[in-house]
């Protein structure tokens, strides 16, 4: 696949604590021309994306230190951070749990174990061009 923006690399922060998931998502965006950074814990997401600024974060919900509704609700209320596209990445299906990522400033839901190209279609449609 060509690299889905010329002229700029796009960044995305993945977090999620399963390592195993973190890993497999990791390398497939990378082979889909992503630079992509991890991170295994709530905390941690959120430094490395105010330091880091991603493009997009993928974030699971269920995490140590930090749960992705914290997470999220931080950056989304966060000037620098605000605009910043987020995925929440859950086995969390219901319209509770729906409500709950739109409250906290999720753009989209993909649902885990999750199908890589659906990924990427919801990861591309909220990047702009």
């Amino acid at each position: 696949m060509a690299h889905p923006f010329p002229g700029r690399q796009r960044t995305i922060l993945v977090v999620d604590d399963e390592r195993p998931l973190l890993t497999l998502l990791s390398e497939y965006l990378a082979s889909k021309g992503f630079q992509v950074l991890t991170a295994r814990d709530g905390q941690a997401g959120l430094e490395v994306a105010r330091s880091a600024r991603p493009d997009l974060i993928v974030l699971d919900v269920m995490l140590p230190r930090l749960d992705g509704y914290a997470v999220a609700r931080a950056l989304k209320g966060d000037p620098g951070t605000a605009t910043i596209p987020i995925i929440i990445f859950s086995t969390r299906v219901s319209a509770a749990d729906q409500a709950a990522f739109k409250a906290a400033g999720a753009e989209v839901h993909v649902l885990k174990p999750f199908d890589p190209e659906q990924l990427l279609a919801k990861i591309l449609a909220l990047l702009p061009p």
